[in-house]
């Protein structure tokens, strides 16, 4: 046989050695904690490797599932903290680095992996787990050194669109403070609560004049309590009216609505909507500020 028609059998033997090294790394890393996922399910999690990588906490894990239907699947979860602690955000931002399933190593469409390099990827991390998790639960420092393939996944999350909403997340409720702190309180008369179906004002800025571009509108800071999920909850909220027009405008949105879980009731969606949120509240707080200045 020629040189050009050995290639390709000697690239498929070499990924089938890189497949079947996965599956002997999976074999040497022990799930421990096992649980039930429903009747037909049981998953077991090995414990967590952390590790930080610029200035933020991230974990990997190994788990094995065993389901009566589908048979056994293995993988490699790389995800991202939300602190200090080894505590994952909600809805958790993680990566299945790579997948094993009785026998096979699959992509997340259930495909056979032919790329050398992912397979190499899932290869060296899966190493780095089993050579960290005899050491137990380990401090950041210890992890503070990590293998390029690692920092490369750790990259891809922080770049990632949860993480990108994450951020615009905490801009907002950095930005909502101070507008919250000089909301005047509104006296509430207890027999509001009797109506679950009402909105109950707690506190206000009042309507206060904005511009934006050539557009002339006024907006309006509300703490208030919604009956949600069978109990009252004191929200966050901003209004909207055109510039000279009486009433209470529109609801722009409510400080529960910046999650990534979907909410059908939600307007805001994705990382650009939050931006969005936290420009209109930084408008709110210039228009409070230049009122304030006026006044004194």
């Amino acid at each position: 046989m020629t040189q050009e028609q050995l290639a390709p059998q000697a690239k498929e033997v070499e990924l089938e050695a890189k497949r079947q090294e996965i599956v002997t790394l999976f074999d040497g890393i022990e799930a421990t904690s096992l649980q039930e996922e429903d009747r037909n399910s049981k998953i077991a999690i090995s414990n967590h490797a952390r590790f930080l990588y610029k200035g933020e906490h991230f974990g990997m894990y190994a788990f094995k599932r065993d389901n009566v239907n589908t048979g056994r699947t293995r993988g490699l979860v790389l995800g991202i903290y939300s602190g200090d602690l080894p505590i994952p955000y909600y809805p958790p931002i993680s990566l299945n680095v790579v997948i094993e399933t009785n026998g096979n190593v699959v992509d997340k469409n259930d495909e056979p992996i032919e790329d050398l390099e992912r397979l190499n990827l899932g290869v060296e991390i899966l190493r780095f787990l089993k050579e960290k998790l005899p050491l137990g639960s380990l401090d950041s420092k210890a992890l503070e050194e990590i293998p390029a393939e690692v920092a490369s996944v750790a990259e891809k999350i922080r770049s990632s669109e949860p993480m990108k909403f994450e951020r615009a997340k905490c801009k907002f409720f950095e930005a909502i403070v101070p507008i919250r702190e000089k909301a005047k309180k509104v006296r509430v008369n207890k027999s509001q609560y009797k109506n679950r179906s009402g909105r109950i004002l707690l506190g206000t800025t009042g309507w206060v004049d904005v511009e934006k571009g050539e557009k002339e509108f006024a907006l309006r800071y509300d703490r208030v309590d919604y009956y949600m999920n069978g109990d009252w909850t004191d929200c966050d909220e901003i209004r909207m009216r055109e510039k000279g027009i009486d009433g209470d405008g529109k609801a722009l949105f409510i400080d529960l609505d910046i999650r990534r879980d979907y909410n059908p009731f939600s307007g805001i969606h994705n990382s650009k909507d939050v931006r969005k949120a936290v420009a209109t509240v930084k408008l709110l707080k210039t228009g409070l500020d230049r009122l304030k200045n006026t006044a004194s």
